[in-house]
């Protein structure tokens, strides 16, 4: 499946609609020698960097949920969640 880093970041955000909700930004690159992205989610503070192979990116394109990469947005928000709470009280 041929597609850009762009193309594949509007998938993931169309498939994953929490990064949106949560203000998480989203940055992408292509690693062609390991033949996988790099998908970082970062906020002011918190980061998190997520490996997704070229299988699960073709899958991603064709609408498929990856479930490494939805359990990984899903602790980044656990967290986020967390620092809020605790700043909070």
């Amino acid at each position: 499946m041929d597609y850009s880093v762009v193309n594949l970041k509007y998938k993931i955000l169309e498939l994953y609609p929490e990064i949106i909700n949560y203000g998480i930004d989203i940055f992408l690159t292509h690693d062609p020698e390991r033949n996988r992205y790099e998908v970082k989610l970062t906020l002011p503070a918190p980061e998190s960097t997520v490996f997704l192979g070229k299988t699960e990116a073709d899958a991603c394109m064709g609408g498929k949920k990856s479930d490494f990469l939805g359990k990984s947005i899903e602790r980044f928000i656990d967290a986020i969640s967390m620092t809020r709470t605790a700043e909070k009280g």
